[in-house]
């Protein structure tokens, strides 16, 4: 394991070919010039991070911290249709997620709760064909927050935003 003290700095910038605009609890898709549907995640679900799954048609998103730190579900979008499918249970305060091309999985970083006391230092992988989680990994760092990538080298990258290491 390499340890260094830029690991609370790494952030993780990606290009999405769908523009996507997230407002509280309500998640919009756009094709550039003009929004072409709006969906409501309901009154206890809000909208921070998302992921698009553009083999199965289906934008996943996670609530971050906007829940006091409570959630334990990611909500799933079906974009044919724009509506709202049944929300996937995973790990405490799931946070950044990406989308695995090759293998049709989701990555989830569980950032766990608030304080000390609560940590989730997991990732939950689920199935993009039935929006199952197959695996949780444990992490050895605190606060998993967000998630990246390299399909060409099967290799996921995870910030932990409460750590100093990297694990590569």
């Amino acid at each position: 394991m390499k340890t260094t003290r830029s690991a609370k700095r790494a952030f993780v910038l990606t290009a999405c070919l769908l523009f996507t605009a997230i407002l509280p609890s309500r998640t919009a898709a756009s094709d550039g010039a003009t929004v072409i549907a709006t969906v409501d995640l309901g009154a206890n679900e809000t909208a921070f991070a998302l992921a698009v799954n553009a083999r199965t048609n289906k934008t996943y998103v996670t609530p971050g911290l906007e829940l006091g730190c409570d959630s334990q579900f990611v909500s799933v979008i079906d974009d044919r249709t724009n509506t709202e499918l049944a929300p996937i249970k995973v790990g405490l305060s799931p946070f950044g997620l990406a989308v695995h091309p090759k293998t049709n999985q989701i990555y989830v970083a569980n950032a766990g709760g608030c304080t000390e006391n609560e940590p989730s230092n997991t990732v939950s992988v689920l199935d993009g064909n039935t929006d199952l989680v197959v695996k949780t990994i444990a992490l050895d760092g605190l606060g998993p927050a967000f998630v990246a990538i390299n399909p060409k080298t099967n290799k996921i990258y995870v910030t932990l935003s409460g750590g100093c290491c990297i694990d590569g």
